[in-house]
């Protein structure tokens, strides 16, 4: 007979590398309704998932290394590798709170999404929030001049402090969660840090940067293709930079280049988290 708790979680695991933690919670709680207490599980299914997302990352790289499949093929199968890969590492981190920082263009968006996929993380984005609480839909677009219109330091602040109870609510629920904005002053990121500390939860500052060719050629066509609710464009930059407060180097950030995959940057930033217990 096999380990029950070994077959759900791989099912678990399943469901949450397709994005339905929903689902996979609607699961847990019927199992455990069903089955009453066990008092293996807390320990137990977290060690199946990582071992169940680790195997299947084993199996995507057999065909990645595979040199008679197509190349296509293997480039697919090295992607789904690392996305298991990141989902394994993150069932090793705790709830946790983490801020994306800087300027436009720099790619912010892109590791917060693969990193929140990976802890089934609360995503949340400032570009989404503040046009929100304006009334305007998350993707419409806004030519605002920087600092202007829906973008002035009041409406900021507004919207940081959205941004705020939405992540405490979450982390009460033993949730971690992504803020994905540019986090440019200093008293913004403060403000994070003491509620975390208060919350008793981790909390990093991921300050990622690139070159600004690297960054204006990223802004560009993201203004070409329209899809992204950010509003940030290539004339804005060099404004942006000139008000903009980096981080200090401390125990609460980490610095990452993004002109590296984003696949490496989110097993670095996972690796760190997951040594945030000690």
């Amino acid at each position: 007979m096999g380990d029950r708790l070994s077959d759900l979680a791989f099912l678990l695991m399943d469901l949450e590398h397709r994005g339905r933690c929903d689902l996979s919670t609607i699961l847990l709680d019927a199992y455990q309704n069903v089955v009453g207490e066990d008092r293996a599980a807390p320990l137990l299914l977290p060690f199946y998932k990582i071992y169940r997302a680790w195997v299947r990352g084993k199996v995507e790289s057999f065909l990645c290394s595979d040199s008679q499949a197509p190349e296509a093929s293997r480039e697919k199968a090295r992607q789904r590798a690392l996305d298991y890969f990141n989902q394994a590492l993150g069932y090793l981190c705790p709830p946790t709170l983490v801020l994306t920082c800087g300027l436009m263009g720099v790619g912010k968006s892109s590791v917060a999404g693969v990193l929140a996929r990976a802890l089934n993380a609360t995503l949340l984005r400032s570009d989404e929030e503040r046009k929100i609480l304006t009334g305007l839909s998350p993707r419409q677009r806004c030519a605002s001049d920087f600092g202007k219109g829906i973008y002035t330091p009041e409406m900021s602040q507004k919207t940081y402090g959205i941004l705020l109870d939405k992540s405490m609510e979450a982390l009460d629920r033993g949730i971690s969660v992504i803020v994905d904005a540019s986090f440019g002053q200093k008293d913004e990121r403060d403000a994070f840090r003491r509620a975390a500390r208060e919350a008793g939860v981790p909390f990093l500052i991921v300050w990622m940067t690139c070159d600004e060719q690297t960054a204006l050629e990223r802004l560009s066509r993201r203004q070409q293709e329209g899809v992204d609710p950010s509003d940030g464009r290539p004339e804005l930059l060099a404004r942006q930079a000139d008000q903009f407060e980096p981080p200090l180097e401390d125990a609460d950030r980490i610095h990452i280049d993004t002109r590296d995959s984003t696949a490496y940057n989110a097993q670095l930033i996972l690796n760190r988290l997951s040594r945030a217990d000690g």
